[in-house]
């Protein structure tokens, strides 16, 4: 059962296709009928992992969250993923909040790693994924827009910075608090994101908001 799952899911081969591969490879005959039964028990076996790991998603200390569009045929769905440190939990279905909040609800205590989509932010735990950030501003790096490419390059140049303070204070305990220690930085930074914040390019008044959004929950 386990390879027509793979087969079927993994693989994305039809119920007919399976019948074939399994035929002409392995020599082994069955309908249709018994593969698609072969799936639908596999489902049933897999019921009690699945509330094992969704039990380990809403106790988990750090959660990954994102989602991605996903199509079905001819319908747009999202992949949503949920990320532990020993699991990972899928569902497919709408981009909305109600994905994230029929599973943690309010159980979710520990804290929530994300991008800048609005339903996260209802969570106090929140932190943000630097990578989205980071790829949003070095793509403005590349704008015509001379003011544009100032923006992206300094808050590249200012994310590296806070960065290497991170990975500094994971080898040992910085000589002070980092927020003040980097308070120069943190108010530049800020006072970029204000100045940008309604500018009439699209990409760079977004990626101001983002940060802002982001400084106002660290506050």
């Amino acid at each position: 059962c386990a390879l027509i799952v793979s087969l079927a899911y993994r693989m994305r081969i039809s119920r007919g296709k399976i019948r074939e591969f399994l035929h002409d490879w392995l020599g082994i005959e069955l309908s249709t009928g018994t593969i698609q039964r072969c799936m639908e028990e596999s489902a049933r076996a897999s019921f009690p992992v699945e509330d094992q790991l969704v039990e380990e998603v809403i106790n988990s200390e750090l959660l990954h969250v994102d989602e991605t569009p996903h199509k079905e045929k001819k319908t747009l769905s999202w992949l949503w993923t949920f990320v532990t440190r020993y699991s990972v939990l899928y569902f497919i279905g709408h981009r909305s909040a109600e994905i994230i909040t029929n599973l943690l609800g309010e159980s979710h205590v520990g804290w929530l790693m994300s991008d800048g989509y609005s339903v996260y932010r209802k969570y106090a735990k929140r932190l943000r994924c630097w990578a989205h950030l980071l790829r949003k501003a070095k793509g403005l790096e590349g704008s015509l827009d001379r003011k544009v490419q100032r923006f992206g390059r300094r808050v590249h140049e200012i994310r590296g910075a806070l960065m290497d303070a991170v990975y500094e204070a994971r080898e040992g305990p910085p000589p002070g608090d980092l927020k003040q220690i980097h308070a120069r930085l943190l108010k530049e930074l800020r006072e970029l994101c204000e100045t940008m914040k309604g500018a009439p390019h699209e990409k760079a008044s977004a990626l101001a908001g983002e940060f802002l959004n982001l400084t106002v929950r660290s506050n």
